[in-house]
C-alpha cells in the first residue's frame, strides 16, 4: 500500500484477461483504502484540508497559559472527531476459498452491533488452474461476527482463490 511520499503504481496489462482483471481489482481496492483513510483525516479537520494553516498555530515563545489551554482543547476536539469518524472503517483482511468449497469466511476482530455495514471484496490471487467463474462472488452473507463470501463456482481440487475484503459503516 502506498505510504506518505510514495505513489501507488497502476498494474501493467499482461494480455491475460483474468490476471489483468485481478490486478486492476487489487489496485482499485488499494485506492479505496487510501481514499477512505484520507477522507477520515480531512473530515476530522473540518472537511477541507485547506482549512488547516500551519501559520495559524500558536508560537510557543509567546504563548500564555490561556492560549495553551485553548490549543489543547481544540486538539482534543479534533482527536475526538477523528476517533468517531475512524469508526466507519471497521475491518480488512483476506478470504481464501479452496478445492470444492464455494464459501469462505472472514471473522471480524471485534463483533459488530448489527449487519448494517458495507463490504468491498475483490479477487487478488489464485493458485493452480482455478475453474472459470470461481472469481465471481455470487453473494455475501453478513453476520455480526463475520462475513461469508459465496462463489459462483468452486475453484477446483488443488486450486484456490483469495479475495481481499474491507468492511465499512455508513457516515453518521
Amino acid at each position: 500500500m502506498a505510504g506518505v511520499g510514495s505513489v501507488l503504481a497502476p498494474p501493467r496489462a499482461t494480455g491475460n484477461a483474468e490476471a489483468d482483471a485481478q490486478a486492476l481489482g487489487q489496485y482499485l481496492f488499494e485506492i479505496a483504502k487510501i481514499l477512505a483513510s484520507q477522507q477520515e483525516t480531512i473530515g476530522a479537520l473540518g472537511g477541507d484540508a485547506s482549512d488547516v494553516d500551519p501559520n495559524d498555530l500558536p508560537d510557543p515563545a509567546s504563548t500564555n497559559l490561556a492560549t495553551a489551554q485553548q490549543t489543547a482543547n481544540d486538539a482534543y476536539i479534533l482527536a475526538s472527531a477523528a476517533a468517531s469518524r475512524a469508526q466507519k472503517f471497521r475491518a480488512a483482511g483476506s478470504i481464501t476459498i479452496a478445492d470444492a468449497a464455494t464459501t469462505g469466511d472472514f471473522t471480524f476482530p471485534a463483533a459488530e452491533a448489527d449487519t448494517s455495514y458495507f463490504v468491498v471484496a475483490t479477487p487478488t490471487a489464485k493458485s493452480g488452474a482455478a475453474a472459470a467463474g470461481s472469481n465471481i462472488i455470487e453473494s455475501v452473507t453478513k453476520a455480526t461476527t463475520k462475513i461469508t463470501l459465496t462463489l459462483n463456482t468452486a475453484p477446483g481440487v488443488g486450486t484456490s482463490r483469495t479475495f481481499d475484503v474491507a468492511v465499512f459503516r455508513a457516515p453518521a
